[in-house]
């Protein structure tokens, strides 16, 4: 896959956009974001006047959270959240944050953070909670930023994450404790 390539040619469709719209992208909202990446892959790659990769979505996803502030992911259908995270944040502070919130999980027991199909739930949930704070520090999840996390419209739909009610509960004791705490909370 050649992602330099994707990438530009998610800049060529936002610049694109501005064109067909007469906006530029500083004054696109949520929902402009929202309608130019799609409901899922197959409706982004449908819309697309030039064949279009698979791997040009989250680009242009990472373009409207970069550029334009975008977090409104409910709108736009399953995809990959880790991904994003990893395009935004970079790898290194994403897999850190995973490994300090897996310890402290696994330090309290939980083990089946794994979803009916076998994939790990946890990847997701956490990569969507860090992209909403716009940080990939753990310490930056203040109980301010619970609170936005908890009010923000893509953590409240049922499915929104393909998770369990009661794995995301885990993870945000894990992020609200932190690695240093070997006591599992009270719920």
């Amino acid at each position: 896959m050649d992602f330099h390539r994707a990438g530009r040619h998610a800049a060529a469709i936002v610049l694109g956009n501005c064109a067909t719209s007469g906006l530029s992208w500083w004054g696109w909202t949520a929902w402009d974001w929202a309608r130019l990446a799609g409901s899922g892959s197959v409706d982004f790659r449908a819309a697309q006047e030039l064949p279009t990769e698979t791997t040009v979505r989250p680009f242009l996803i990472a373009l409207g959270y970069l550029l334009g502030g975008f977090t409104d992911f409910q709108h736009l259908g399953n995809f990959n959240r880790l991904h994003l995270a990893h395009l935004v944040f970079g790898p290194e502070p994403v897999t850190a944050a995973m490994k300090e919130v897996s310890a402290a999980l696994e330090g309290w027991g939980y083990r089946s953070q794994t979803r009916d199909d076998g994939r790990y739930r946890l990847p997701g949930v956490l990569a969507q909670a860090l992209l909403i704070n716009r940080s990939p520090r753990l310490e930056d999840l203040t109980t301010e930023a619970f609170a936005r996390l908890h009010a923000h419209p893509a953590t409240t739909r049922p499915r929104s994450t393909r998770c369990s009610r009661s794995s995301r509960s885990s993870v945000i004791a894990a992020l609200r404790c932190g690695p240093a705490s070997t006591t599992r909370p009270a719920c």
